[in-house]
């Protein structure tokens, strides 16, 4: 916690296989973590910042929306292997770089830009309605199980073997061709047994 008198001099933490950690100041800017599996959260009631977190080998939840969930953009340098929550209700940018894999479960923005094309790991998230994702160079693994939502977010795969994940309800779709919005993914991964019986005409490829 920053003591100082303004609670704005603290900008940068390093945890290092801590236990539950809050990190709070009016000034947080880096937190770095490696080897990290307890909660960490980060409070900074600072009105639109802009958090940067560097993860190396985390398996946790970290919340940054506690103490008003101002950080709007989040910037994500990834190295080793990653499986995280992160809760970021106002985040409405989040930017992940770095050659590590990460796992992600993401609470943010409904019109949240999750932009990897820095990225050169391999990354996985399910989006919500009206997000935006751009995968980068590694394979990416984006989910889309209703009908609303894959006609109403935009994926980019970008290079890489990059996966798609639906259910029958979006399957359908793609084989009717009414998905537009979702580019660059080369693999139609199925969340269930389905028989296709038409060719594939889709324009995710």
């Amino acid at each position: 916690t920053d003591a100082s008198a303004t609670h704005n001099t603290l900008t940068t933490v390093t945890l290092n296989n801590a236990g539950v950690a809050t990190v709070t100041g009016l000034a947080v800017a880096n937190v770095s973590m490696t080897d990290q599996t307890s909660i960490v959260t980060v409070v900074n009631a600072t009105a639109a910042n802009t958090l940067n977190l560097a993860m190396n080998n985390v398996t946790n939840t970290t919340d940054v929306s506690t103490g008003g969930g101002t950080s709007t953009t989040v910037n994500l340098a990834v190295t080793g292997t990653n499986t995280v929550t992160l809760t970021a209700a106002a985040t409405t940018k989040l930017n992940i770089t770095g050659a590590g894999n990460l796992a992600l479960a993401l609470t943010a923005d409904a019109a949240a830009v999750i932009d990897a094309s820095a990225s050169s790991g391999t990354n996985s998230i399910s989006l919500l309605l009206g997000q935006k994702y751009t995968g980068g160079s590694g394979s990416d693994t984006v989910t889309a199980t209703t009908t609303v939502t894959v006609q109403a977010v935009t994926v980019d795969g970008g290079a890489g073997t990059d996966t798609l994940v639906a259910n029958d309800a979006v399957l359908a779709l793609i084989l009717d061709n009414t998905v537009s919005n979702i580019t660059n993914m080369e693999v139609l991964g199925l969340t269930s047994t389905q028989t296709l019986t038409a060719p594939l005409r889709f324009n995710i490829i």
